[in-house]
């Protein structure tokens, strides 16, 4: 999935930030203005967390999920490499 890795790549981060990250095929139905395929990332420095993106049917653009896998966060539910802009991913499914 070039498209995730180059997201992420203008964002500023390297394949040696990641602790795990590739592709997934969720079992559930996810937001219908995305396509099914995401990319999961869990960067070495913030390991409690993991992020989900997802490709925009219409723009093709790459966003990450507001839904994360955490362990930990802080008080103000923000994480370490929350993006400004989110989707949420569980949403719009009918």
């Amino acid at each position: 999935m070039r498209g995730f890795e180059k997201h992420l790549a203008e964002l500023g981060y390297q394949e040696k930030d990641y602790k795990e990250n590739h592709v997934i095929e969720p079992k559930t139905v996810i937001n219908k203005d995305y396509f099914l395929t995401q990319y999961m990332v869990v960067f070495k420095d913030d390991p409690d967390v993991t992020y989900y993106y997802g490709k925009n049917k219409k723009t093709g653009k790459i966003v990450q999920f507001c839904e994360k896998d955490e362990l930990s966060v802080t008080n103000d539910g923000k994480t370490k490499y929350n993006e400004p802009h989110c989707d949420f991913g569980l949403k719009n499914r009918d």
